[in-house]
């Protein structure tokens, strides 16, 4: 569910010209990152084991970090759509959606997903 959530937001509202677009955009990708979430602490529990590459919880937590950094950009996105430009409020979104898109990097230099994950 939450990759085709996250496919929905990259298909339906890919140019982010509209607030509409980018409200769904960012609707979508929050909905797929709190999924991610949530199977994050499911994988956690103690009585599952779940040795595949795609459960572990470096990969879940890289998706979940990589869609919270687009979802940010995406509200940075609309609040440069208005008239008046609040070049204090833009440089904050993006600091934070830069911020996140470098902790998702962190979570990709997990040792199992260089060695696991084709390149």
């Amino acid at each position: 569910v939450a990759a085709l959530q996250s496919y929905l937001a990259a298909t339906t509202s890919h140019d982010l010209t509209t607030k509409e677009d980018c409200k769904s955009a960012i609707s979508l990708l929050q909905s797929s990152a709190s999924l991610l979430a949530t199977l994050q602490e499911l994988v956690m529990e103690p009585s599952q084991d779940y040795s595949t590459v795609d459960c572990s919880s470096a990969m879940l937590q890289f998706w979940e970090t990589l869609l919270k950094a687009q979802a940010q950009y995406c509200i940075y996105k609309m609040a440069n759509l208005g008239s008046v430009k609040q070049h204090s409020t833009l440089a904050y979104l993006v600091q934070a959606a830069a911020g996140l898109y470098n902790d998702a990097l962190q979570f990709a230099q997990d040792p199992r997903l260089q060695s696991e994950v084709p390149k």
